[in-house]
């Protein structure tokens, strides 16, 4: 049984998750009530979120104390209380590590996965990726990716063909920028010797390798050269990574590790400080990252709700946030805004999944199930990752939870 489910079709998939949604809306009212979370499993819940974390260091960056560390994180735990009602997020720190050796511990002993990217030192070509990077940009309408413009570049996109010539212009200047700055002793920000523990690239790969950490926090500056996959928020800005959240062979709940990455807020590049007052990101740096980044990536992972430009005001997981100053960005999400209701539906259907993926381990298979089945009808189609290896994924695990009880 199991192994056939497994290997369901796509569109066997689909008239299945279909057929379950049917199912519930038929259920009398008292049936479904049962699908409320009871005392106990906020309990049992409240224990997936302990995060190892360790900081991953390179000598050529400013690296983070202890107590910016403790600040950064208390600073995410109160602002994903106030936006999701999560509690009970706790961090386990680990010794620090080189760059060096981190990447020769999981990078280096895997295999460098062959995607297609953008080679900073090298000769690039769009042209050939078009089609994958137009379907990428049609996740989102057309208006809300250019919530993420500038007012003054709104006017000259009309249509996804503009939007994509204006995004590959600005990757190729970004990058070109990023080329040309100097760290404060001279030697440059991004050279072809340093290249490969600054591609954002290999960092998804030896992240995903790793089996050992929920969290990284990182000191460097990394550069995006996801030539197929690139993020509007990101590309705008910098073209730079700021956070991320990865998949992991690590076997945490949730299936992926959480990327921070504290370069922005802590270096004295002029480049990356133009329009911000300096007095007062000294005194915000630690609550930006705690914020604007960690939070945001501990949404995308703990609740897969995707990068969008058009929920709520206040929303966590809106991009175009990013058009404005890190300060003025955090002062937003600082601000008494109700939940974002467009995120709620993913808060729930992955309490659901998490929740059947612990009641499994603790030998409670029919409740599991029942957890399972919720998920599957809850989850929006987008989603952070892949939506239909998400369904598989969890058609496998309500088999697993069925096939478990006596």
């Amino acid at each position: 049984m199991g192994e056939r489910i497994a290997t369901l079709s796509r569109f066997r998939l689909r008239a299945l998750v279909a057929c379950i949604l049917l199912l519930t809306l038929l259920w009398p009212l008292s049936v479904r009530g049962a699908e409320e979370f009871t005392p106990e499993e906020d309990e049992i819940l409240s224990g997936a979120f302990l995060l190892h974390m360790v900081q991953v260091v390179d000598p050529r960056f400013p690296s983070l104390h202890e107590a910016d560390l403790d600040e950064i994180t208390s600073t995410a735990v109160t602002l994903l209380q106030k936006k999701f009602g999560l509690k009970d997020v706790r961090f386990a720190r680990h010794p620090d590590l080189s760059v060096a050796e981190f990447m020769a511990r999981y990078l280096d002993a895997g295999v460098v996965k062959e995607t297609p990217r953008y080679l900073p030192f090298g000769e690039n070509d769009f042209e050939p990726h078009k089609g994958e990077i137009m379907r990428f940009l049609q996740q989102w309408s057309l208006e809300a990716l250019k919530n993420v413009l500038k007012e003054e570049a709104r006017a000259a996109v009309n249509t996804y063909e503009d939007y994509y010539q204006l995004l590959v212009r600005t990757y190729v200047e970004k990058i070109e920028a990023l080329k040309g700055l100097t760290l404060e002793n001279g030697q440059p920000l991004l050279s072809p010797e340093n290249a490969a523990y600054q591609s954002y690239l290999n960092w998804d790969r030896a992240l995903y390798l790793q089996q050992d950490y929920d969290m990284v926090v990182v000191d460097l500056l990394i550069y995006y050269d996801d030539i197929v996959r690139p993020y509007p928020h990101s590309i705008f800005k910098h073209a730079k990574v700021g956070g991320g959240s990865l998949e992991t062979l690590r076997a945490n709940p949730f299936r992926r590790v959480i990327l921070l990455n504290a370069f922005e807020e802590y270096t004295d590049i002029p480049y990356f400080l133009e329009g911000r007052d300096m007095a007062e990101r000294a005194a915000m740096r630690n609550r930006i990252l705690g914020t604007v980044y960690l939070a945001h990536e501990i949404g995308h992972a703990f609740f897969l709700i995707p990068d969008v430009y058009d929920h709520d005001a206040g929303c966590l997981m809106d991009g175009s946030v990013e058009n404005l100053d890190n300060e003025a960005a955090y002062s937003e999400l600082m601000k008494e805004y109700p939940p974002c209701t467009k995120c709620q539906q993913y808060v729930r259907a992955r309490r659901h999944a998490l929740l059947g993926e612990l009641l499994l381990g603790l030998g409670r298979g029919a409740d599991a199930a029942r957890h399972y089945r919720q998920a599957i009808v809850l989850t929006p189609h987008f989603i952070d990752g892949d939506y239909n290896s998400y369904m598989e994924e969890l058609e496998e695990r309500l088999t697993a939870a069925a096939e478990s009880v006596p």
